[in-house]
């Protein structure tokens, strides 16, 4: 039924893909090396590039006569300075082949050493001066009081006999429950759901396919003899302006009104369907009142049972509030026996507060005598701690001043240190000075003995000739185009269209399938007139070899079937022409 599933592209072979690529790269080499050897034309010369075969060239520099000239006389110039230099060479020979002798001041290595003028420590009397300790006074201090725990009352008389432990049991008097009405409750209502319409109802109304089927039948049969007649009419007309049936303008003038005639059928069409579809929009309105009907008669029996329940749970909250009062006075009772037994466990309890507010009050007062005692013992202890923190800062007295005296010979002993330093710094100055005179001595005989072999070495340099100066080119790159790149694309473009054509296939064999199991239950005539169809495409091949359409009718509903003319051609019997012109196909007549 469906179309060939369409073939995979092929994949791109990786060797030749590479090879060419490679021969992609040296041919672009090769035009990036041609593009870059350009002559160059400058008053001081040329440069020229020749090809000598296998991608390999060869560069020729050409001076210009004057510079061809100045590169004579330069050599010319360098063999007179060459033998001068020979010459000067001689003549220093002698100087050169005797040691050098340095006659100069000679260089100080050293100066005096004043280290012995320095004070490095300080002397032990300042130390032995110091105090380390003070009196120990721990001996005076008093680590205790009187201990009058003794004294303390730690218990009082056991009171709990004279509690009240219960009160009257009062359960039995109370109501445990109510009169069960639940059997009252109303739990349902008449089931009215067999009286819902699920289907439209006709009745009274009539067929709706029927209706149209008349009204396009009505409409074609009044249409019909005009456009008959109007067709006649047309034909004479032509004939007596001598147009012969057959020719061109024959042919043109029946064309237009075959449209015309096309238009007007369509146009009953089109009327046959507004009727079909307001009798079907009748059906539907009279089923949606008849369920509304049977909606409020639902709502009418839900109301009555909800009237019925809420009385019966009226009655059911009476007997719970007479519960309710029983059982709260039965409460109230329980509370009075409750309140008695606390009053009396209340008396008991303050009997049992005074006697523990007396054992508190004696034991307060041994708790004051023995502040008292700590009190006494703080005041000695704190008069000892005095005299330990006079005898602290005497000390601290005695080594603040020794610490002075210490700071005072630092100080002296640092500034002699320090002059010290200043008369080192400047025997170091002179000694330098001296090795500067001695340097400087040193580089003037060094500077005279190697004057004669500057001036050799100078005679033998010379002045080279100034070459041209070459514009620099700029160097084209061309990139070579990516050949595996272009290929890979040009692959998974392919295989884009090819997963394209793949899902088209797909949808269109769904649809296949989903026409051929409409058609196997087909029993109708569909219109299948290609002149009321657009945007056909053909998507397969169905029964007896017939292809198979996408389309849409020309009032905008989508389909998928057979064209009447292609039936026609193989099965002549499963056509028809309609009233109205336009062939129909029996779907049921190919299965």
């Amino acid at each position: 039924m469906s179309k060939k599933s369409p073939a995979p592209p092929p994949a791109p072979d990786p060797v030749a893909t590479a090879q060419a690529q490679g021969q992609i790269n040296a041919d672009t080499a090769r035009l990036n090396a041609r593009m870059n050897r350009l002559d160059q034309v400058t008053p001081y010369g040329n440069v020229t590039y020749d090809d000598i075969g296998n991608d390999r060239s060869r560069v020729t520099t050409t001076l210009s006569p004057a510079q061809q000239r100045q590169l004579e006389l330069t050599n010319q110039a360098q063999e007179i300075y060459g033998t001068a230099a020979v010459s000067q060479l001689g003549q220093t020979r002698d100087a050169l082949s005797r040691p050098f002798q340095y006659q100069g001041p000679d260089v100080q290595t050293a100066v005096a050493d004043r280290s012995g003028g320095l004070f490095y420590n300080l002397p032990s009397t300042y130390e032995n001066d110091l105090r380390r300790s003070v009196t120990d006074r721990t001996g005076q201090v008093q680590q205790s009081v009187s201990d009058r725990n003794a004294e303390l009352q730690r218990g009082v008389s056991d009171r709990t006999g004279q509690l009240q432990q219960g009160v009257s049991d009062r359960t039995g008097q109370l109501q445990l429950g109510v009169q069960d009405r639940t059997g009252e409750v109303q739990r349902g209502v008449q089931d009215r759901t067999g009286d819902v319409m699920r289907r439209a109802d006709f009745t009274g109304i009539g067929d709706a396919n029927q209706a149209r089927s008349d009204v396009e039948a009505a409409l074609l049969a009044r249409m019909n003899p005009s456009l008959t007649a109007g067709r006649n009419a047309l034909e004479a007309r032509l004939i007596n302006q001598g147009i012969t049936p057959g020719s061109q303008a024959w042919e043109t003038g029946m064309r237009e009104y075959s449209m015309q005639e096309n238009d007007a059928r369509l146009g009953a069409i089109l009327n046959a369907g507004q009727e079909q579809s307001r009798i079907f929009n009748l059906g539907f309105g009279q089923t949606n009142l008849n369920n509304q009907a049977v909606g409020q008669q639902m709502g009418n029996d839900l109301d009555r049972g909800r009237f019925a329940n809420e009385a019966t749970q009226l009655v059911m909250s009476n007997d719970l509030q007479r519960g309710q009062f029983a059982n709260s006075a039965v409460g109230q009772g329980a509370q009075m026996d409750l309140a008695r037994g606390q009053f009396a466990n209340q008396a008991a309890g303050q009997a049992s507060g005074m006697d523990l507010a007396n054992a508190a009050f004696r034991n307060q007062a041994t708790g004051q005598a023995t502040q008292s005692d700590l009190a006494r013992a703080g005041f000695g202890n704190q008069a000892v701690q005095q005299l330990y923190g006079m005898d602290m800062g005497s000390a601290q007295f005695a080594n603040d001043t020794t610490q002075r005296a210490a700071d005072m010979y630092t100080q002296r002993a640092g500034f002699n240190n320090q002059a010290q330093q200043q008369a080192f710094g400047m025997d170091m100055g002179r000694a330098q000075l001296n090795n500067a005179g001695s340097q400087q001595s040193l580089q003037q005989q060094l500077a005279l003995r190697g004057q004669p072999i500057n001036e050799a070495a100078a005679l033998l340099s010379g002045q080279q000739i100034q070459y041209p100066q070459f514009q620099n080119v700029s160097q084209v790159a061309i990139q070579a185009p990516d050949y595996q790149g272009i290929v890979a694309q040009n692959y998974a473009a392919a295989n884009s269209q090819y997963n394209a054509a793949l899902q088209r296939q797909g949808a269109n064999n769904a649809a296949i399938g989903q026409f051929g199991g409409q058609l196997a239950g087909a029993a109708a005539m569909y219109f299948s007139d290609r002149r009321l169809k657009r945007n056909a495409e053909r998507i397969g091949t169905g029964s007896h070899g017939l292809p198979i359409y996408r389309y849409e009718y020309l009032w905008g509903e989508p389909a998928i079937g057979y064209m009447a003319d292609d039936v026609a051609a193989v099965a002549p019997h499963a056509v028809t022409v309609g009233p109205d012109g336009f062939a129909q196909v029996n779907y049921g007549a190919l299965a």
